[in-house]
């Protein structure tokens, strides 16, 4: 199961799709409604219980797939933390690895998509 969850939102992401032509995706995302003028945003998937984040990744993917594991997740923010820590491969950088290198968590460095391609096709298959 492949989707996009993101702390974004949701029409950004489509248009970034869009524009590079890369098939429609499950995306769960914040939203944005414009009503007389006016921006209104809505964090349907914020977990209020815990703040972090306006959108709670962990719970949207563990809410999606079957098992109660996240096999692999790629992530650049503190808004993937949560998500990366239940994974079995994750993906990090920016701030992400900042935090798995200071936790010691085991995670694979990367710089843009193609290096997370290349690993999963030279690794995985």
């Amino acid at each position: 199961y492949v989707s996009i969850v993101s702390d974004s939102f949701s029409f950004i992401i489509k248009d970034i799709l869009k524009n590079n032509r890369i098939a429609p995706l499950p995306i769960y995302a914040n939203t944005l409604k414009f009503v007389k003028n006016r921006l209104y945003p809505s964090f349907p998937r914020q977990n209020r219980a815990c703040g972090r984040c306006a959108h709670c990744k962990k719970n949207t993917l563990l809410d999606k797939i079957k098992n109660d594991t996240i096999s692999i997740y790629i992530g650049d923010g503190l808004s993937d933390v949560c998500a990366a820590e239940s994974t079995k491969l994750t993906f990090a950088k920016g701030r992400l690895l900042k935090h798995f290198r200071r936790a010691k968590r085991p995670c694979i460095a990367f710089k843009n998509l193609r290096d997370v391609y290349i690993y999963c096709r030279e690794e995985l298959l």
